[in-house]
């Protein structure tokens, strides 16, 4: 009797748990999903010890399924990027510019003065100079670019090993990488969160649970 009264106690202990589970795994799903419509993309500014300025926006957290879900842009990158189990994902947007320099002409071109103004605006650079019998000028020079930084198991084929990889990609074809550094800290892990410890738990708590059943 006290057997099917502790198993009947336990079934609703559970069942308990489940629906909080899934109550509590619905609310965080729809907070997710408001979060990342929310998300923008603004660069804040703080200074750093020596002085210099740091860029920098909040993380947003998400589930590997939570992403692909929400971005079909970024799944279909992953899949472009054979990146498996993503840890982070960076999204950079920079432009480079130059303000106003003048070259000036060694000898003088032999014409009459004149001033040409030239801009051109292509998908991957902006130039804006001026040309005159004295000087080349530019007067603005920007180069756009959107950079996305991954991290996580790369795939390297059916028979291959994969690997922890950090991959960077860039929008701008005329932006080259010349060196990648990535380092990964591990948290340590507690003494209570080993396995040998949890197994020695489990056992000591199936032994004194047998001893109440059997009573």
């Amino acid at each position: 009797m006290k057997t099917e009264r502790l198993a009947y106690i336990l079934a609703i202990i559970i069942l308990i748990l489940l629906m909080y589970d899934s109550c509590k795994k619905r609310k965080d799903s729809e907070n997710s999903a408001k979060d990342f419509i929310n998300y923008k993309d603004t660069a804040m500014l703080y200074k750093a010890k020596n002085g210099s300025l740091v860029y920098y926006n909040k993380s947003l957290e998400l589930t590997d399924r939570q992403l692909r879900t929400y971005s079909d842009s970024l799944s279909n990158a992953l899949e472009n990027l054979k990146i498996k189990k993503p840890k982070s994902i960076t999204i950079i947007k920079t432009v480079f510019v130059v303000d106003t320099f003048t070259i000036t002409h060694t000898e003088q071109l032999p014409c009459d003065e004149f001033t040409r103004e030239y801009n051109i605006d292509s998908a991957y650079y902006k130039i804006d100079m001026t040309l005159t019998r004295d000087y080349l000028r530019f007067n603005s020079i920007e180069i756009p670019n959107k950079q996305s930084i991954v991290v996580g198991t790369k795939k390297n084929g059916f028979l291959r090993r994969s690997e922890y990889a950090v991959t960077v990609q860039n929008s701008n074809p005329y932006m080259q990488i010349t060196g990648i550094q990535n380092y990964t800290i591990k948290p340590e892990s507690k003494f209570y969160q080993r396995t040998w410890f949890k197994l020695t738990v489990g056992v000591i708590g199936g032994f004194f649970l047998h001893q109440q059943v059997s009573k």
